[in-house]
């Protein structure tokens, strides 16, 4: 606008001040009350700044009637240096109404509020500020199209996380689904080997019922081969030994001087007696140079067990004479053999149980050792052991001897190892597994001392087997 303008528009609204002025704020208020839902377009007619309005749309929380209100009041209440390039007045009012969609209310406005007729140079003049006018509003009408592209924007770009979020939540849950049907799958996979494991036991416990009626039938097949009349048995009043629930005495059978073992009634049970024919049985099919041959036995009232009689034990020879190693060695040999034996027994292995210097008999020979050793009681420790708490002589027990269910030929291992050990020094094995370990230091015979201590490992799967015992004794030296 030229200076020459902008004077006389200076000079016509200095001139009309008073004539044009709007002092009340209720007249306009309820003029444009109507235009409520036009108050942007109002606003930006009577020149307020884009911020302004929408700190007021803001602070308004959307409610038109109140935005208009407070558009009104920032209207009138401009300083006066604003008000310099456009008095509020009921013109400029007007103006806005027209803008804001209601020429009809302009109009009567304009009647109710008569403006002042002017100059022409002053109309002139007022031209170049409507045109400065409409240039202000297109820039703010541009800024708020820029402004409504924004918030457009930003809407779009919400809306683009909001989808990725219902996407992703959609992808947890299909996610979940699959889990869930997996899991399902496992589980109707796992029922499924419940039931072929189920019915694989019922096949496994059918066989093994058939397995003991066939035993059973076994049994008592072979019964007729072992089992004789308590009448064909004459005792002696010869003792052999005593334990605690056993004597042995010389007896005659057929015209045959036998050892006969009696059981006392104390381990006589409906379990032990089915445990004695199984023994019994076992023992009847059991040869070997090295192991006390078993005969015969009864079963009516008192068991007696018959086997060939022996001179002495070689717990007696110790308590009598201190052997040489060449003693030592040969019945080492003898009794590693007859163990061996056992323990390659099929279909099972045979565990004595309780090996000791009392369960292996001697008879003098002629060959270097001077004596033929072989291990007794191999069928009968089971049965007199069934209701002890310790499995064997506790001095001669390996650490697993308790738990029946860790029982293996190890535990045999270390009983024969602590009888070596007993052997060598000519004295009682300790009762203790560590006193055992301290006394098994005392070895002097470095061979015999390592494969001693190899023995009496506290871990069964550390120890030597019987058949590694045997060739360590045939390359020992003595």
């Amino acid at each position: 606008m030229s200076a020459y303008r902008h004077q006389q528009a200076q000079a016509f609204i200095n001139v009309s001040e008073e004539e044009l002025n709007i002092k009340d704020f209720h007249p306009v208020y309820d003029c444009v009350k109507p235009l409520s839902a036009h108050w942007r377009g109002i606003a930006i007619s009577l020149r307020l700044e884009i911020d302004t309005i929408n700190s007021i749309e803001a602070s308004s929380h959307g409610n038109a009637i109140s935005c208009l209100q407070k558009v009104l009041e920032h209207w009138l209440k401009k300083d006066y240096a604003y008000r310099t390039n456009g008095i509020p007045c009921w013109r400029m009012l007007c103006v806005a109404v027209k803008e804001g969609g209601d020429p009809a209310l302009a109009d009567e406005i304009a009647r109710e509020h008569p403006l002042p007729a002017m100059p022409l140079e002053r109309t002139t003049s007022l031209k170049g500020d409507t045109r400065d006018i409409r240039n202000l509003l297109q820039e703010k009408e541009q800024q708020n199209m820029t402004l409504i592209q924004e918030l457009k924007a930003e809407k779009e770009k919400r809306q683009k996380a909001e989808r990725q979020s219902h996407e992703a939540e959609h992808m947890c849950k299909q996610q979940q689904i699959e889990k869930e049907q997996e899991m399902q799958e496992h589980r109707l996979q796992l029922e499924m080997m419940n039931k072929m494991l189920q019915e694989k036991n019922k096949e496994l416990q059918e066989k093994d019922r058939k397995l003991q009626e066939k035993d059973r039938e076994l049994c008592q097949t072979q019964e007729a081969d072992w089992v004789i009349n308590k009448d064909e048995v004459t005792l002696t009043k010869e003792e052999l030994g005593r334990g605690s629930y056993t004597v042995t005495t010389v007896g005659i059978f057929r015209g045959l001087r036998v050892a006969v073992k009696s059981l006392h009634a104390i381990v006589i049970s409906d379990y032990n007696l089915h445990l004695f024919s199984q023994e019994m049985s076992i023992a009847s099919r059991v040869h070997h140079p090295n192991l006390v041959q078993f005969i015969s036995a009864t079963k009516v009232g008192n068991p007696l067990i018959l086997t060939e009689l022996m001179s002495t034990s070689l717990n007696r020879e110790l308590r009598r004479n201190r052997l040489t190693n060449q003693q030592i060695l040969s019945i080492a040999q003898d009794v590693a053999l007859g163990l061996n034996y056992l323990h390659l027994f099929k279909p099972h292995p045979i565990i004595h149980r309780d090996v000791s210097s009392h369960n292996v008999l001697l008879k003098p020979c002629t060959g270097p050792g001077g004596y033929e050793a072989k291990v007794t009681d191999y069928g009968t420790a089971k049965v007199v052991q069934a209701d002890e708490f310790m499995q064997g002589n506790i001095a001669y027990a390996a650490p697993e001897a308790p738990i029946p269910d860790r029982h293996s030929p190890a535990m045999d291992v270390y009983s024969y190892s602590v009888l070596l050990m007993e052997m060598i020094l000519c004295s009682r094995p300790e009762m203790t597994i560590a006193e055992r370990e301290v006394q098994s230091g005392s070895v002097s015979w470095s061979d015999m001392k390592s494969l001693i201590q190899r023995g009496l490992n506290a871990n069964p799967r550390a120890r030597p087997t019987m058949a590694q015992v045997i060739e360590a004794l045939k390359r020992m030296k003595i």
